[in-house]
C-alpha cells in the first residue's frame, strides 16, 4: 500500500512539473533609422548644435535618449513642443506630473564631455545586455540606471536646460509594438531562431520617433527642432538558448592581481543578439 501511494505520489509530482514547466522566447526587432550613425553601442543623431544618443536594447523598446550639448552656451528643451509620435499619433512629454518618492530617470552630468572618456557601454548601464529573466514575468519590467529621490515632491519641468558641454538623459516611453504571431509553431516557438517577417519604411507596423524642440533662450516657444526617426524593418524569433549564452560576470576586480585580491566571480546569462538598433519582447509557451 505504502509503495503505492508513493509511486502515485511520483507520478503526481511528475504530471505538475510537465504542465507547469515553461519555455522562454523572446521576439526581436531590427529598427532602421532616418539620418542616425551607429558609433560604439549608440545610434547617434547630430547637428551643429548637440548629438542626441539612443540604444533601444530592452523590453518593449524603452525610448532613452542621451541629449549632449555640444556647444558654449545653454540649451533649453522645450518639453511642452517635444513629442513620442508613434504611427502618427503624437505624445506629449510634458504632462505637468508631480512625483512623490519616485524614481527619477533624467539624469545629468557636471563634467565636460570633452574630458570624459565613456568606457563599457558608453552612456548606458553595463547590464544593458544582461538577461532579466523577470521579464517573463513581467513583461514591463526594464531596469535603468537611477537616481533616487525620496520622500521628496518634484514638479515635472516643462523647460530643461541642458548646461554647455553636458548632458542629460530622458526616459519616459516605450515603441511597445504588438506581437507579431504567424500561428506557425515553427516560427511562433522555433527550437532556435527564425526570420519571421521584412519590411521596409512603407510597409512597417511600426514607425516611431522623437521630435525634440530646444532653442537658446528660455522662451514658451523653441526656435528649434530635431526629428529623430526610426521604423521597424524586420522581426525574429529566437529561443531563450540561441538568443543568450553564460558567461563570467566580470567587474574591475578582475583586472587586478588575483593573489592579492578577493573576489567573487559568478556566472551570469547575457544576450549575444543585442544592439543599439534592435530591442525585443519576451513571451513564454506553457
Amino acid at each position: 500500500m505504502r509503495k503505492s501511494l508513493t509511486t502515485l505520489s511520483l507520478i503526481l509530482l511528475l504530471l505538475i512539473s510537465m504542465t507547469s514547466c515553461k519555455t522562454n522566447f523572446y521576439q526581436v526587432y531590427t529598427v532602421e533609422t532616418e539620418g542616425a550613425e551607429q558609433v560604439d553601442n549608440s545610434l547617434v543623431f547630430e547637428n551643429n548644435d548637440c548629438k542626441v544618443y539612443y540604444n533601444l536594447w530592452s523590453n518593449n523598446g524603452k525610448l532613452s535618449f542621451v541629449f549632449l550639448n555640444k556647444t558654449d552656451k545653454d540649451i533649453f528643451i522645450n518639453l511642452g513642443q517635444t513629442f513620442f509620435i508613434k504611427n502618427g499619433f503624437a505624445i506629449d512629454y510634458y504632462q505637468g506630473r508631480t512625483y512623490t518618492d519616485q524614481t527619477y530617470v533624467q539624469t545629468s552630468s557636471s563634467i565636460s564631455f570633452g574630458n570624459t572618456k565613456l568606457k563599457g557601454n558608453g552612456y548606458w548601464s553595463n547590464n544593458i545586455y544582461k538577461e532579466d529573466v523577470s521579464v517573463f514575468e513581467n513583461g514591463r519590467s526594464i531596469k535603468n540606471v537611477n537616481a533616487r529621490a525620496n520622500a521628496v515632491t518634484i514638479k515635472e519641468k516643462e523647460i530643461v536646460c541642458i548646461p554647455a558641454k553636458c548632458y542629460k538623459m530622458f526616459s519616459y516611453y516605450s515603441a511597445n509594438p504588438l506581437r507579431y504571431i504567424t500561428c506557425d509553431n515553427n516560427k511562433d516557438y522555433p527550437k532556435d531562431f527564425v526570420n519571421v517577417a521584412d519590411f521596409n519604411k512603407q510597409n512597417s507596423p511600426l514607425i516611431f520617433s522623437n521630435r525634440i524642440a530646444y532653442g537658446f533662450n528660455k522662451d514658451a516657444v523653441a526656435e528649434k527642432h530635431m526629428d529623430n526617426n526610426f521604423w521597424i524593418s524586420s522581426i525574429m524569433n529566437y529561443s531563450q538558448n540561441s538568443a543568450t549564452e553564460e558567461v563570467d560576470e566580470k567587474d574591475d576586480c578582475d583586472k587586478k592581481d588575483k593573489d592579492s585580491y578577493d573576489f567573487n566571480q559568478k556566472k551570469i546569462r547575457q544576450f549575444k543578439i543585442g544592439g543599439p538598433n534592435k530591442f525585443y519582447q519576451s513571451y513564454v509557451k506553457k
